[in-house]
């Protein structure tokens, strides 16, 4: 917004400080409208670390084709991709307004200062922003850590670097590290396998009011890839053997979970050699 050159100086003071009163509004509005957002996004953060540790404790399993996948697989990658429309939105909606904002706030103080004779408006506090100093992993990767000089000299100065970092920067390492860390509780999760239990929480797709947990009831029982006598054997059961009925839709062949050497194995058994199962 432009003043007229024309008008006296102390009225023009009174007009560049009602814009300049109106731009920091601005500025505040955008920062507020940014920290919610940034707000909004710890609670998807922490609702994703709930999902993973719930799912995980109670061993829920999807089946993708051929594949049983741990739930807490999908809850992370969902976590980090609605985190990451987070990012983009609080980037090309808000933040880059914050920064407009401020930018012409400092333009309107270049020219408050001189007829008010001040040195200092809120530049001073966007210099201090600018300066921040974070821990930097061999200068590459920015930790979401403070510099301290004393833990840089005491310990590994050669690995940890301080490293100046704006406004800018620090909105981004605060959502690279959110996604990061949902995207890598993801790929840990996806090494958990099912594990046959009595525990009634580990329940998966079974028909009838029926207990979960059944023992074989002969020797060298076929454990099945699929459900018919020329499917391939994945293994031989004995008798005594514990197994978890997954799916029991009344007919010949049973899907079951059974564990072998501690490995997770799932395939079909005939009923008539399961212990128990009406």
């Amino acid at each position: 917004m432009r003043v007229p050159s024309s008008i006296q100086p102390h009225e023009r003071a009174t007009l560049l400080v009602e814009i300049w009163k109106q731009s920091t509004q601005v500025q505040q509005h955008f920062n507020d409208v940014s920290m919610k957002v940034r707000k909004f996004a710890i609670v998807i953060f922490s609702a994703v670390l709930t999902g993973i540790g719930l799912s995980i404790h109670k061993s829920v399993f999807l089946q993708i084709f051929s594949f049983e996948i741990s739930a807490a697989v999908l809850f992370a990658f969902a976590g980090a991709f609605v985190t990451q429309l987070i990012h983009f939105m609080d980037t090309y909606w808000y933040h880059i307004f914050l920064k407009s904002a401020v930018d012409e706030t400092l333009k309107i103080e270049n020219k408050i200062k001189p007829l008010l004779k001040i040195e200092k408006l809120s530049d001073g506090i966007s210099k201090a922003s600018q300066s921040v100093q974070v821990i930097s992993l061999l200068g590459l990767i920015h930790l979401p850590i403070g510099y301290k000089e004393m833990f840089i000299k005491i310990r590994l100065n050669w690995l940890f670097k301080a490293k100046n970092v704006d406004s800018s920067t620090r909105h981004a390492i605060f959502y690279r590290w959110l996604i990061m860390l949902m995207i890598l509780a993801g790929l840990l999760s996806a090494f958990i396998e099912p594990q046959a239990t009595q525990n009634p929480s580990n329940k998966f797709l079974h028909s009838g009011n029926v207990p979960e947990v059944y023992f074989v009831s002969g020797n060298n029982v076929r454990l099945r890839e699929g459900n018919s006598q020329n499917s391939a054997i994945r293994a031989i059961i004995q008798n005594g053997q514990r197994i978890q009925v997954l799916l029991d839709d009344g007919t010949t062949w049973i899907k079951v979970r059974i564990l072998i050497n501690n490995q997770s194995k799932v395939g079909y058994i005939h009923r008539d050699f399961i212990d128990n199962l009406k």
